[in-house]
């Protein structure tokens, strides 16, 4: 059972200020009465449950001044304010995985002596109902008018009725007592207030927060699900609060299940033991000449996952120079699928990160069952196929105008919001091997159907017929047609990114077309996109090839983390219009990929893509180029993508060694040259921003 003291943090501040003490009056006369002041201190821990190691923090004066740190290993902070005037905000940002990750928190009263602000996603949810626009970092970054909004009283009534509605939970974590969810000293160890941070799931958009315990309305949905009920969300174990909440009224309390979520915290200390090793003294999957260190990695030798066997899930890491020196945080569980007596699985994320600072995830699940020894092991979720399903916003940028009239693809800025949805061509030989220009051969899966909440009644349908989508199975409009174009991206809403960019008839005409089944057949409506729960549940129902029925061969259930961002009808009144968008492409690139510019790219063995990063938006994780100059749909399609670090800002992309075409061809109807920044969210919402001519 834990009860709250002093954190590790304030008992260091504790004893040097006692130190002091003792110097003070050791300098005072006999009798004489000492005045003894101390530094004004803000400290606390930063955490989602697994702590922001080594996050820089930064508080954020009501004057607009800053005083700045960074946090320890554990997620401990602790700094000075001296002359920082009340209200505080504070910002703990740390790289997670190939994302970002900033948490906020508010201290609203002068801070005297130590003052204990934890910056966590609870507090992040605070911080979000606080913000005139739903967004936490506006507090700190329109500081001038946004200190009006944090109050004692505000503050409080939030923090209140939160921690009621938090109580059960907190009560089966073992926490006594009243519970303060800024100010409670806590340690980010799996126990106690964390374990109740550890088991809840904190989602931020414009509209409001949700806040939905997964662990309440458990499903065992990992794997054929064929012939079963799927429950649709998990919103029956969900709070939703925003600005206008009435916070004295009281909240729906949250359930009081609370899972371990240490389960896979020994694998995350395998990982680091193995990976401070060089790669060729880490072998590979499972064996004889791996070193101790990677040989106690706690794997089943039966390891399958979104259809990879151990040895190709974990080769490519083990034996790669790459991987030298990546470390890896603390594994968030994102859900348990079972806890029943000798059957446990739990769905579990590993954000590392490599020496060169770029970000990667590996998502697999942990298991504790009569299969792994009755031992927790690594084990994967036993899929034949990989299937994704993602929130995702693109804003588009036409750099010249392409065609004439109704059908116009005007020059100008525009967004499109909706889902990107995979089926990996690769993982179990699905689309099977390709053998000069047939695609194909071999394949397994012919078609994908994926229904869910935002999709057609029917679901879309994904095959993969069309030369060069080699990487994911397309969007087509039956299961036997051909896809018009590579892309995974459904794409429910249209609308201009500002009211001087010209409306693009091109893509309103897009939907409800049967030329363009990536686009929904009416436009959705806000009210739709917000209405999405997190943890809905999409189902893949999987068509062998030969099955001629209607039944599936196979139906997997994948869940999303983070819904599709609102457009709205007009410019200023979507959640897309408090968004930061990385537009920072450099002119040089630019010109390199339009045809009309006399700097147009020739074509070479590689082609340097350059942006400058944007303050506030999701940090590029991802880089592609795809052109076809020429051709149209059967044109040769070249196309390139890498991931980089998050801190990067230009990227060579070499086609694996097969030279670029001539791009300054790319003007005729169905040719198209384009570069992509890619990033995302700690929820897997996707931030595309294409450039394209």
């Amino acid at each position: 059972m834990q009860r709250f003291g002093l954190s590790a943090f304030a008992r260091r501040h504790a004893t040097v200020l006692a130190g002091l003490v003792a110097l003070a009056l050791a300098g005072c006369g006999g009798g004489e009465t000492a005045s003894i002041t101390s530094t004004p201190t803000i400290s606390g821990t930063a955490a989602s449950g697994a702590p922001l190691a080594n996050a820089a923090i930064t508080i954020t004066c009501s004057d607009g001044t800053t005083k700045t740190g960074t946090a320890d290993a554990t997620g401990a902070y602790s700094i000075p304010v001296t002359g920082c005037p009340a209200p505080y905000v504070i910002s703990a940002t740390a790289q997670v995985g190939d994302v970002t990750q900033t948490l906020v928190s508010v201290l609203a009263t002068t801070a005297t002596g130590i003052s204990t602000v934890n910056v966590t996603s609870l507090t992040n949810a605070i911080a979000a109902t606080l913000a005139s626009d739903g967004n936490p970092a506006t507090l700190s970054a329109n500081i001038a008018t946004e200190k009006a909004n944090i109050t004692t009283s505000g503050v409080s009534d939030r923090n209140t009725a939160l921690a009621a509605a938090l109580a059960p939970a907190l009560a089966a974590a073992g926490v006594t007592g009243s519970v303060d969810l800024i100010a409670t000293q806590f340690t980010a160890n799996r126990g106690g207030f964390d374990k109740v941070l550890d088991n809840i799931k904190v989602i931020v958009t414009p509209n409001g927060v949700s806040i939905t315990s997964p662990g309440g309305a458990k499903t065992d949905d990992m794997g054929n699900m064929s012939g079963q009920t799927v429950t649709a969300d998990l919103s029956a174990a969900a709070i939703t609060i925003n600005g206008s909440t009435n916070f004295k009224a009281g909240l729906t309390a949250l359930p009081a299940t609370v899972d371990d979520m240490s389960v896979a915290d020994n694998v995350q200390a395998a990982f680091n033991s193995c990976f401070a090793l060089a790669a060729a003294q880490r072998g590979t999957f499972g064996s004889t000449g791996q070193a101790a260190a990677c040989a106690a990695l706690p794997f089943a030798s039966d390891y399958l996952n979104d259809g990879n066997t151990g040895s190709q899930e974990f080769d490519s890491y083990l034996t790669g120079s790459t991987y030298d020196g990546a470390t890896f945080a603390k594994p968030e569980v994102i859900r348990f699928y079972s806890t029943t007596a000798g059957d446990q699985r739990a769905l579990v994320r590993f954000a590392l990160k490599r020496a060169d600072g770029v970000g990667e995830w590996i998502q697999t699940v942990a298991e504790n069952s009569t299969k792994t020894g009755g031992t927790w092991k690594v084990r994967g979720n036993q899929r034949l196929y990989r299937v994704s399903i993602n929130g995702a916003v693109n804003r588009e940028e036409q750099l010249e105008t392409r065609g004439t009239g109704t059908t116009a693809r005007a020059k100008g800025a525009y967004y499109y919001s909706g889902f990107t949805i995979g089926f990996d061509y690769g993982a179990g030989g699905a689309g099977g091997a390709v053998s000069g220009s047939s695609r194909g051969n071999g394949k397994k899966i012919a078609y994908v159907n994926v229904t869910g909440p935002g999709l057609p009644n029917n679901g879309i349908v994904l095959n993969p017929l069309l030369s060069g989508c080699d990487t994911f199975y397309a969007i087509t409009t039956s299961s036997t047609a051909t896809p018009a174009s590579c892309t995974g991206f459904y794409k429910m809403q249209y609308r201009k990114a500002t009211a001087a960019d010209p409306e693009n008839a091109n893509s309103q005409s897009s939907f409800g077309s049967t030329s363009s089944p990536d686009f929904a057949a009416t436009a959705a409506t806000d009210a739709t996109i917000t209405g999405l729960q997190p943890f809905s549940a999409y189902q893949f129902k999987i068509f062998n090839v030969g099955n001629a029925t209607t039944t599936p061969n196979l139906i997997y259930v994948e869940r999303l983390r983070g819904r599709p961002v609102a457009l709205g009808s007009t410019v200023g009144s979507g959640e897309v219009d408090k968004l930061t968008f990385n537009t920072g492409l450099a002119t040089e690139t630019k010109n390199l990929i339009d045809p009309l510019s006399s700097s147009a790219f020739a074509g070479g063995a590689s082609f340097t893509v350059k942006w400058t990063n944007v303050a506030g938006a999701p940090a590029i994780s991802k880089v592609q180029v795809q052109s076809r100059p020429i051709g149209g749909s059967t044109g040769t399609l070249y196309q390139d993508q890498t991931k980089v670090a998050l801190t990067a800002a230009s990227v060579a992309l070499t086609n694996s060694g097969v030279a670029w075409g001539d791009m300054s061809k790319a003007t005729a109807s169905g040719n198209f040259n384009l570069v992509q920044l890619r990033g995302r969210d700690i929820n897997d919402n996707e931030y595309l921003q294409n450039w394209r001519h």
